[in-house]
């Protein structure tokens, strides 16, 4: 069994920021019903949930890119998206209104992309350990 290096971790990462970028651009509303509850129906939400969306999609295509060249950092792109899911977490376990369920699910999943985020930004560069 082969261990991810930390730029394949990285780019499974981004790949998966930029799913999540595309499912909340192109259903803003189920994203933002699931997110925050019922209050998600409402027009506004959706612009916000189409706001994360875009900036899912850049960070997570700027760490792939970054990744896909051999002389541009990638650090920068993983801390990015670290902070920008700390800012998730820290909103939805801020908000009074958001139902328990959603609370349990960012935790999970900006809990642990901003876990991992911090974990492997300091590596990411480094470069593929296979390689050497």
């Amino acid at each position: 069994m082969s261990v991810m290096s930390p730029r394949d971790m990285a780019r499974a990462i981004g790949l998966g920021r930029i799913g999540i970028g595309v499912t909340l651009l192109a259903l803003p509303g189920t994203a933002a019903r699931m997110w925050i509850g019922r209050d998600g129906a409402q027009p506004a939400a959706k612009v916000l949930v189409r706001a994360v969306g875009v900036r899912d999609l850049g960070l997570g295509l700027g760490v792939v890119r970054a990744l896909d060249r051999e002389d541009a950092p990638a650090r920068g792109w993983v801390e990015a998206g670290m902070v920008a899911d700390l800012v998730d977490l820290g909103a939805t376990l801020v908000g009074r209104d958001v139902p328990a369920l959603s609370r349990l699910g960012i935790l999970v999943l900006a809990g642990s992309a901003a876990a991992a985020g911090a974990w492997l930004a300091p590596s990411v560069d480094e470069g593929d350990s296979s390689d050497q």
